[in-house]
């Protein structure tokens, strides 16, 4: 089993593909992006907002999202947004995900032919 530091890096490299694909499916704020993780993820992707928090910043200073706040309400939020960029980059996370997989899943069936 992985230590908990070792699973944390192994995470990282996934949270921002996991928050643009939510984000590509609608406008969020922090909480909701958390919970649909959390949900989603069926316990199996534990996420410290922290790090989530962490992770959108760095993704709208990269522009591949963008905010905007709720106003005239009683406790503001901030809802997430993809730009064009996020778009397009999620497209390579995806498309690097899925080679990924399949040359892990090559390399742990053995050789072949």
């Amino acid at each position: 089993m992985l230590s908990e530091r070792d699973f944390a890096e192994f995470k990282r490299g996934s949270l921002q593909m996991i928050v643009l694909y939510l984000l590509r499916e609608g406008d969020r704020y922090g909480y909701q992006i958390a919970q649909d993780i959390k949900r989603r993820g069926r316990g199996k992707f534990p996420v410290a907002e922290s790090a989530l928090y962490v992770a959108l910043y760095r993704m709208l200073e990269k522009g591949y999202i963008s905010k905007r706040e709720e106003t005239g309400v009683k406790k503001p939020k901030v809802f997430y947004h993809i730009e064009p960029s996020g778009e397009e980059f999620l497209d390579g996370l995806l498309e690097a995900y899925a080679i990924m997989n399949e040359g892990i899943a090559n390399i742990m069936e053995g050789e072949q032919g």
